[in-house]
């Protein structure tokens, strides 16, 4: 996309035998992008390496999981982090979950030299799907979860990572947590805020990192996007209103608001112009 004047300039065709899972990354030094791919018949998922000059397939990669969504470069610039879902699907059943009795979701890492999947961590029940990441300038990491059973069951939503040997899982309120829906989007860390959108349940929640523990939510109907403004929080919902939000004091803070013509949705990312 040309950004400029808003013509499409090019557009990418995923291989025969596989589909585009969601999101994509550029290396450090823009020569390479990686997207979260679907190898269907096969029920494994990729992570798939182009040039970015000519986006031309490079490499395949097993992403170390089935469902492979979000993915972010790592702060070394080596490494991937990946959120592999754990959930098939296949194209001629479009939205369809073929095994929600036998998920195996995880947070990877891989190697992007060799491919190799570093290592793994599932989450604490393996109906829950790790779709959604960020990743904090020392290498945290954070994950959010969509819960795939029973309305009524409480799970931990909201995950981090550095170096542990098994995700830790954020505390919260059970009140919290159903008012979330089982549902996260997506998630900004910016000094040790971390922000998730909860668009099921409306609101915008917001978590200290040090602690690991819920601090606040916001209503925010349909809200879905995050993205880091110049140290603020702007957040985009389906109704096409765009909320901007002072970092340091999201709740009480100075709020502004746009309602566009536009209808933003799930997920965004902030691009400075040249």
């Amino acid at each position: 996309m040309d950004f400029i004047n808003g013509n499409i300039v090019n557009s990418i065709q995923s291989q025969a035998d596989s589909h585009f899972y969601g999101h994509g990354v550029l290396s450090k030094d823009g020569q390479y992008l990686y997207t979260t791919e679907n190898l269907y018949d096969k029920k494994r998922g990729l992570v798939v390496v182009r040039g970015a000059h000519d986006y031309q397939v490079l490499d395949r990669f097993d992403s170390g999981g089935i469902g492979p969504h979000e993915l972010a470069l790592m702060p070394d610039g080596k490494t991937l982090v990946i959120a592999n879902g754990g959930i098939e699907t296949h194209p001629e059943q479009p939205r369809k979950k073929l095994n929600l009795t036998e998920m195996q979701p995880n947070l990877a890492y891989l190697d992007i030299a060799s491919g190799k999947v570093l290592s793994s961590y599932a989450p604490p029940d393996k109906q829950l799907s790790i779709r959604h990441l960020t990743v904090s300038p020392n290498g945290s990491v954070y994950a959010g979860a969509q819960y795939q059973a029973r309305k009524s069951t409480v799970q931990p939503l909201v995950f981090a990572h550095h170096g542990e040997d098994s995700l830790q899982a954020f505390s919260a309120p059970q009140t919290q947590w159903l008012k979330m829906q089982q549902y996260t989007a997506s998630l900004l860390v910016i000094d040790g805020l971390l922000c998730v959108s909860c668009p099921r349940g409306s609101h915008l929640s917001f978590w200290d990192t040090t602690t690991f523990s819920f601090i606040e939510q916001q209503a925010f109907a349909d809200v879905s996007g995050l993205a880091d403004s110049n140290g603020r929080i702007l957040a985009s919902s389906g109704k096409g209103i765009l909320k901007s939000l002072d970092r340091t004091q999201p709740i009480t803070g100075p709020t502004s608001v746009d309602a566009l013509a536009l209808k933003f949705d799930n997920h965004m990312t902030m691009i400075t112009a040249g």
